[in-house]
């Protein structure tokens, strides 16, 4: 007891300073862009990691060279305890998504010529992202997962390395109580770690890890798709890289045609009459169904072909098959993010475009175009629908608010316009449709809302952007303080949205709006960069952000009290979906199984579903204190930052 009300003492103490601090922070940044660029970049390059280390409680944290951190944190919002909390309690996560991402954007900064990349740097990210392949595949398979696997018994699954070894000493000896806490975390995360393909463990642990398998998750096209994009910019930057980098890469990633395969067998094909490629997430049905409906209105017909890419490289057969061996997905039911959709569609528009192997024509056949155009059309959708704005906790499961749905959305377009200058001819015209459909929807209603969002210091002559991060914070006196933790984040993924929508690279060091730029976005965007060029390098604002995480966040983005149609466990025993919630285990399979008359399914939204009501409204990220699990990364941030500023820096 002693020591607890010590250590809450010192955080009441510290964050009571801290917050003197930052309202009394005038210091005004007097750099240049240019310089600012240079300062940010030095600081990613002091952040990656330097040296391997091991797991030692309370002394280390399993890390890698060549890796950028990231932290898991539990959103705690409140007073200064509360704050405390969230900022300074967290996992040091190894996961392919920061160092793939950060990796793309420093090589998206050397093309524009906004810095000359350390090319250690990048053949150390290079190294490190290679062991993220999914070694359940054949080699050259470009098929990845967030974490890399552990040799299990013939198979490969994710570990979950520094959270298990966390996990494993937290976690009681008492059974019953050990159960509470795994599921108070289970289902949360979307997590696997690093670790040398040749450890093993035995078939005869995997009784004493069964209980962790939410953890225990397969391949995603969320990563396939970054690293799609990561070897097509290896290509494009080979002038200055040499060949080099782009072979080292290829080695491990040169046969499309088998991930495309893959991605043909597990594509959500809501009109088809295969349960296993039909059914979805209940929470992606949803959403998702009005698309359907309004697909059905426009064509005068009940049965439509459409694909379009999950979350998961699985479907119900083969999570059936794989689940034994502790690689399933969450729920046992995939999913749609439309986060992910965008990216996997961007990363196959970058790879599709430079062609670096002349191979485009053998994979990107009429069926994967289809595919690819129905899955781009949706994003498209959801733009335009504003669904996502209404729903973000359902339409992005892992994915937290919206700004980098738009930013990853307009990614798109950038890459295709990117392409047409110094190019002209676009070799498939689906391409050009994929840019048409979503530069609309971005220039109308996804610019609207993004600007709707923005908040502007008319006396300093700034705009910036705020997610949720601190935003229903308390202070000593529990009166209301906004600590915009994720601000310089959201502002920088929000401005480099907007530049994407509304400007192009004219030539190797130009950018220039397009001839229908409103002034006022203009006027927004110079506010923008304003305040990211005045704070990114201070200490007023931290650089967090909510990246990313767990598919649920509190119970009402749980699947099972949204209506289904397909309940069963992975024998096929029938479950009943009105009865009790103790049906539910990790067996359980509640999902959507083809498209249901809009009439049959409102009246199902009345209907109780394992004894509960539909959760038909969210309350925010912030409503409830320690629901959410996040992923939070400051070298996300001045990564952003460094290319939004950047690309801001060139207009000219």
């Amino acid at each position: 007891k002693a020591t607890l009300l010590l250590l809450v003492g010192l955080a009441l103490f510290f964050n009571f300073f801290a917050i003197i601090y930052a309202q009394n922070d005038l210091t005004k940044n007097t750099n240049t862009i240019e310089q600012t660029i240079n300062k940010v970049y030095e600081t990613i390059i002091n952040i990656q990691e330097k040296e391997n280390t091991t797991f030692e409680f309370l002394h280390s944290w399993q890390k890698y060279e060549g890796f950028y951190p990231s932290y898991i944190h539990i959103n705690f919002v409140g007073g200064p305890v509360e704050t405390f909390l969230r900022n300074n309690i967290g996992i040091y996560d190894n996961n392919m998504f920061v160092t793939s991402w950060t990796t793309e954007l420093l090589l998206d900064a050397n093309r524009y010529g906004i810095i000359s990349v350390n090319k250690t740097e990048i053949e150390l990210s290079l190294k490190v992202i290679k062991n993220f392949k999914d070694f359940n595949y054949p080699d050259g398979v470009p098929i990845y997962i967030f974490w890399p696997e552990v040799k299990n018994n013939g198979s490969y699954q994710a570990w979950p390395g520094n959270l298990m070894d966390t996990l494993k000493l937290a976690i009681p000896e008492n059974k019953e109580n050990e159960m509470k806490v795994i599921n108070g975390l289970k289902d949360n995360l979307k997590i696997n770690q690093i670790y040398n393909n040749e450890n093993e463990y035995s078939a005869e642990d995997d009784e004493e890890n069964s209980e962790f398998r939410a953890f225990f998750i397969p391949a995603d096209f969320d990563d396939i798709g970054i690293n799609l994009a990561i070897g097509s910019s290896l290509y494009e930057n080979r002038d200055y890289l040499g060949s080099g980098y782009f072979q080292d890469w290829l080695e491990y990633n040169n046969n499309i045609t088998g991930m495309i395969g893959h991605l043909k067998s597990v594509t959500y094909r809501p009109f088809s009459d295969d349960q296993s490629i039909n059914s979805i997430d209940p929470r992606t049905y949803y959403w998702i169904k009005d698309y359907f409906y309004e697909l059905q209105n426009e064509t005068n017909s009940e049965n439509i072909d459409i694909g379009i890419i999950p979350t998961w490289v699985l479907n119900l057969k083969s999570n059936a098959f794989s689940y034994p061996h502790l690689y399933a997905m969450p729920f046992n039911v995939n999913n749609i993010d439309a986060s992910v959709s965008a990216n996997i569609v961007c990363g196959l528009t970058k790879y599709a475009l430079t062609n670096p192997t002349n191979g485009t024509n053998d994979w990107f056949d009429l069926e994967t175009q289809k595919i690819y155009n129905d899955t781009a059309n949706l994003v498209a959708w959801t733009i335009r629908s504003g669904v996502v704005n209404e729903r973000p906790d359902l339409v992005l499961l892992y994915y937290i608010g919206i700004y980098n749905f738009y930013w990853f959305s307009s990614r798109v377009v950038d890459v295709i316009e990117d392409y047409q200058i110094n190019n002209k001819d676009i070799p498939f015209s689906v391409i050009n449709d994929v840019k048409n459909s979503l530069s609309s929807a971005l220039k109308k209603e996804g610019t609207d809302y993004l600007i709707s969002l923005s908040q502007t210091d008319q006396k300093n002559n700034q705009t910036y952007w705020d997610n949720f991060l601190g935003t229903n914070d308390t202070n000593l006196f529990g009166k209301p303080v906004n600590h915009a933790d994720d601000r310089l984040c959201s502002t920088s993924v929000s401005l480099l949205a907007l530049l994407n929508i509304w400007s192009t690279k004219s030539d190797s060091n130009c950018r220039s709006y397009s001839p229908d730029t409103p002034e006022n976005i203009k006027t927004i965007i110079d506010q923008g960069i304003n305040f990211l060029n005045e704070y990114i390098n201070g200490d007023k604002y931290k650089k967090e952000n909510a990246f990313f995480s767990g598919s649920v966040k509190g119970e009402n983005s749980l699947p099972f009290f949204f209506p289904s149609n397909l309940d069963i466990y992975l024998n096929q025993t029938q479950m009943n979906p009105h009865g009790s919630m103790n049906q539910i285990n990790d067996e359980s399979i509640c999902a959507m199984s083809g498209v249901v008359d809009e009439n049959e399914y409102n009246n199902m939204l009345t209907q109780r579903w394992y004894e509960l009501p539909v959760p038909k409204t969210w309350n925010g990220y912030n409503s409830n204190s320690g629901d959410l699990v996040f992923w939070s990364s400051p070298t996300l941030t001045y990564s952003t930052s460094l290319l939004a500023l950047g690309k801001y820096n060139q207009l000219c």
